[in-house]
């Protein structure tokens, strides 16, 4: 075999992965952007299941206040007042108002004169009641005059409560438009359909957020207003808008993406409801990038199981050289150590190793007359607490199973019944399925004599001070004494 052959040889393991490599990511790519066209594809059928739900509620809603508005409109009992403003046709109206109001949970049921005035209201004993409020400046109002129904929404004027009005024109017999029969429905359960999409806007012509899925951007502007609209918005007194600064920079345009409070977003919006207003939907972009993301993984993924087989000879070599390394030196540790190793089956509670300084240290002759014995069979019978070595090995012991590892001193006993002080340190370890504890013992009795020593001298330095205080004193109080003599010789005469 040439030099040349050679060399081909030696590398073909390693050109085959990487040919394969690179057709794994080629494929990956093409994977990747199926799965965006289907992660897409999903997300635009499932925004749109959403808008319809909310559209739907949100109609039905609106229908049903309408409908109510003309069957109240159409009440015998409605028109008298209208044409005669006495006690009893008043009566028979607020009844009317009253029934519909509670049969159909709306907030208020009201009557209006031709002039807009509210003649006749079901919340006319309330607070905020609309009685002799004005009311013809609202299109709803308008509409009806006409002979036209209509569903309006805005904050009230009076409480400044969102609401749904619809109104309807009240007719004498003769089919003469005389007043018009109201209602207003608060939005708070054609709003809970949107309680689970934070990104969800129903808005009016001119951009106002009337109902959100966060209802903290109730009356916010959701796109950029030019002048003329702005004056419009001003003028018809509909909403009470804190803030004219848009939620968004750019026009709202079904379909388009757009960063919404530092989020991808793609926009979904539809019309509903009078004329200019929409439902609007921020569907996030994070559905997409997870079929994105997928793709990426599965691609990844590959690739990572083609290099690892590719260097998987080349890692088992080197980790089986590291390995035994690792227990070369963890045995030249164990052996060598001047402390005591041990190791402490986790169950059984019998001792499974111990290196030299072990048997040195407890005077056992062999390992093998080591491994028989218990932790209590080489502890004192009583510990300096008075607690019995049986009972107190097994708290240690649990305890380092429990945390991890526990240190502590211990009176050992050597084989040949010697007892002596000693620190322990318990560690917890895995080995293959069991657990076990390795003890770490170090005889602590010149430590300990050291220890008593130096408390002896303490005591020591502590009495011949109080000794030299003592004799300090004493002179103190013998030059006092002088002093006072001293002093009663010179004034005697």
């Amino acid at each position: 075999m040439t030099k040349q052959s050679a060399s081909h040889a030696k590398h073909l393991p390693l050109v085959l992965p990487a040919l394969l490599l690179i057709a794994t990511l080629l494929a990956g790519f093409f994977l990747v952007r199926f799965l965006e066209r289907v992660g897409s594809r999903n997300l635009q059928e499932q925004s749109e299941n959403i808008v319809g739900a909310m559209a739907m509620g949100i109609k039905n809603e609106l229908h049903s206040a309408q409908l109510a508005a003309g069957a109240m409109a159409g009440s015998p009992w409605i028109p008298p007042l209208l044409l005669d403003p006495s006690s009893v046709n008043l009566a028979n109206a607020h009844s009317v108002l009253d029934r519909y109001r509670e049969n159909f949970g709306f907030s208020v049921c009201y009557l209006l004169d031709l002039q807009g005035n509210a003649i006749a209201s079901s919340n006319r004993d309330a607070a905020d009641s609309f009685i002799g409020k004005n009311y013809a400046f609202r299109p709803y109002f308008q509409d009806a005059l006409v002979g036209r129904s209509n569903v309006y929404m805005a904050a009230g004027s009076t409480s400044n409560q969102r609401g749904f009005y619809a109104a309807s024109p009240v007719k004498d017999p003769q089919g003469k438009v005389i007043g018009v029969a109201a209602i207003k429905k608060n939005v708070q359960e054609a709003e809970s359909v949107m309680a689970g999409f934070k990104n969800s806007f129903f808005v009016s012509p001119q951009g106002v957020i009337f109902m959100s899925g966060s209802p903290e951007k109730v009356f916010r502007i959701l796109w950029p207003l030019d002048k003329d609209a702005r004056l419009v918005l001003k003028s018809s007194k509909q909403f009470t808008v804190a803030s004219l600064e848009p939620l968004l920079r750019v026009p709202v345009k079904n379909g388009k993406e757009i960063l919404f409070s530092g989020e991808a977003c793609r926009i979904f919006r539809s019309p509903l409801g009078p004329p200019g207003w929409s439902l609007v939907l921020l569907a996030p972009l994070h559905t997409v990038l997870h079929y994105t993301l997928f793709g990426w993984i599965v691609t990844l993924f590959v690739g990572s199981i083609i290099l690892l087989l590719a260097f998987w000879v080349s890692w088992r070599i080197k980790s089986q050289a590291a390995l035994q390394e690792s227990e070369a030196k963890y045995r030249s540790l164990f052996e060598n150590s001047r402390d005591a190793i041990m190791v402490l089956h986790g169950s059984s509670r019998k001792f499974t190793a111990g290196n030299p300084a072990t048997l040195t240290m407890f005077q056992v002759k062999s390992e093998e007359i080591f491994r028989t014995l218990r932790p209590a069979d080489l502890s004192s019978d009583l510990q300096p607490d008075g607690r019995f070595s049986s009972e107190k090995s097994v708290k240690m012991i649990e305890t380092a199973l429990r945390d991890g590892f526990h240190f502590f001193e211990w009176t050992h006993k050597r084989f040949n019944g010697e007892e002596f002080p000693a620190t322990v340190l318990l560690n917890r370890m895995q080995m293959g399925r069991e657990v076990a504890i390795q003890a770490t013992v170090r005889d602590i009795t010149l430590q300990k004599k050291a220890e008593q020593e130096l408390n002896q001298k303490i005591g020591e330095l502590e009495r011949f001070n109080r000794i030299a205080v003592g004799r300090e004193l004493k002179m103190i109080e013998l030059k006092e004494k002088i002093r006072v003599l001293e002093k009663g010789n010179e004034a005697a005469p």
